[in-house]
């Protein structure tokens, strides 16, 4: 009997630790789906998630910038899209263009969806969505063609067309279909949420000459780097940051006018003065003797260098001297206004250009070349212009635009000044060359602060590699990768056959 009695012992004994080991299990199976639950809805909220970028330099989201000021829009602030193709030049020969766009366009705004949490509410409309629902949208936002993101926060709005996002290339007559070349989503969003949260908006005070034209790209450029510009006659009243601008001037002032304006650059308001080569010698003469306090004035003359050709010598002997490259070499790298721009790796066109030099100044302003010249430059006399060096000529490093900024600044009165040779940054065909330059130049006027124009993406900086460079990516596209690629082949050949 005691025999027969012992297995049933165990086997109750081996029931009763399955028993426990089931319910242990169904214990922490359902711990486990509790815990992953609570962790998908933690993760779930935006604030909350965490975002690695392995791209090359970290360019596929928005930069802390952007993100600073987006996430700084009060809440209930609006984002909205509008994706579709509207251009017909972008749809020629097959562009991708428009479809590469849209879809970058969509990725950041999801990402700063993502990144503002609740504060801003993203909307795009495409083609699939409800077209009343878009004619609705588009009706509210007064929308035109060509016209991508609004951002809108308290009743203000910011419209960003497609040539404020991307810079893209036309379709050629031989086929070729037209490219994005350049991109400036995260630029253009930051600069426009900076703007919805700025409370003033500097003026730009501008005296312009009817004889000569600005671009009209200028005063959406200016409002877009946060100015309010302005024609004007005479000077209104002023706040802090309002600052001047003479584009060019071929007559001189009326009197009540000069009075004005020499009274403006004494009290050491913000002042940008422009004047060509071919400004008439009267105005010059005012100029300079206006400037005499901040240290330097406007010659004469017509600044040039030698072209650089194909073979790589140097030209001379055409109008084509007057158009000077200015490479980032030649930008002050100590200076606020232009130290940034040094390590951007772009070129600069100021054409019709007369030179500056130090002259008279006090001891309350400092003084300093923004952009000079190379070695080879001279100033040519534009009355009588053959483009060729010459004896009675001068020669050497020119300066082409000077900074005056006074050393103990109050207030309105900061005494920024900046005076330039040429009037052909303002006018249509130079304009777009000249845009980085400006705004940084236009932000220190204002603030005083190194030029801050936004975050470019670095794959939209051209890179230009040295000799040396080009040599060695040669040697390792043609011989280094096949050689390795050939070795590592004989090398499983031999393994194999042994």
């Amino acid at each position: 009997m005691a025999h027969m009695g012992t297995p049933c012992v165990t086997k109750v004994g081996t029931m009763n630790s399955r028993a426990r080991l089931s319910l242990l299990l169904c214990l922490a199976s359902f711990a486990g789906v509790l815990l992953t639950g609570l962790l998908l809805a933690f993760f779930a909220q935006p604030s909350h998630r965490v975002r690695w970028d392995l791209s090359n330099h970290s360019t596929q989201t928005l930069s802390e910038r952007t993100t600073r000021a987006l996430t700084a829009l009060p809440a209930e602030s609006r984002l909205t899209g509008f994706f579709f193709q509207e251009e017909e030049h972008l749809l020629r020969n097959g562009a991708a263009v428009y479809p590469q766009a849209f879809s970058r366009l969509r990725t950041l705004l999801e990402d700063a969806r993502i990144q503002t949490g609740s504060n801003l509410t993203v909307l795009q409309l495409d083609e699939t969505t409800d077209m009343i629902q878009v004619e609705a949208e588009a009706v509210r936002l007064q929308r035109e063609p060509g016209e991508i993101l609004f951002l809108e926060s308290k009743g203000k709005i910011q419209r960003l067309s497609f040539p404020d996002l991307f810079v893209t290339t036309d379709p050629t007559a031989d086929g070729q279909p037209a490219r994005i070349r350049q991109e400036q989503v995260d630029t253009s969003l930051g600069n426009a949420a900076t703007l919805l949260i700025q409370e003033h908006f500097p003026h730009i005070w501008i005296i312009q000459d009817p004889t000569v034209p600005l671009s009209r790209d200028l005063f959406p450029f200016l409002e877009g780097q946060g100015f309010s510009p302005q024609t004007v006659q005479s000077l209104p009243s002023h706040q802090e940051g309002d600052l001047l601008l003479i584009p060019g001037q071929w007559k001189p002032f009326l009197p009540s006018l000069a009075a004005e304006v020499s009274q403006w650059v004494a009290d050491g308001h913000p002042t940008w003065i422009s004047l060509g080569f071919n400004a008439p010698p009267g105005v010059i003469s005012w100029w300079n003797e206006v400037l005499l306090p901040q240290g330097f004035a406007f010659l004469d003359g017509l600044v040039c260098e030698p072209i650089s050709t194909s073979t790589g010598s140097a030209a001379v002997g055409t109008p084509d001297c007057g158009r000077l490259e200015i490479r980032p070499q030649s930008l002050s790298a100590q200076h606020p206004a232009t130290r940034f721009l040094t390590s951007r790796s772009r070129s600069y066109l100021f054409a019709g250009v007369r030179p500056l030099d130090f002259r008279g100044g006090s001891n309350d302003y400092t003084r300093a070349p923004l952009v000079r010249t190379r070695t080879n430059a001279w100033v040519e006399n534009p009355e009588h212009p053959d483009f060729q060096p010459s004896g009675h000529e001068a020669k050497g490093v020119q300066n082409l635009a000077m900074a005056a900024n006074r050393w103990n600044p109050n207030g309105n009165a900061p005494g920024r000044l900046i005076a330039i040779g040429t009037t052909l940054l303002f006018q249509q065909d130079h304009f777009p060359f000249s845009k980085d330059f400006l705004a940084a130049t236009f932000r220190w006027l204002a603030k005083g602060k190194e030029g801050d124009v936004g975050l470019v993406p670095l794959h939209s900086i051209p890179f230009r590699p040295s000799r040396k460079e080009k040599v060695r990516m040669a040697n390792i596209a043609i011989l280094g990768i096949p050689g390795f690629t050939f070795l590592f082949a004989l090398v499983i050949f031999f393994r194999r056959r042994r």
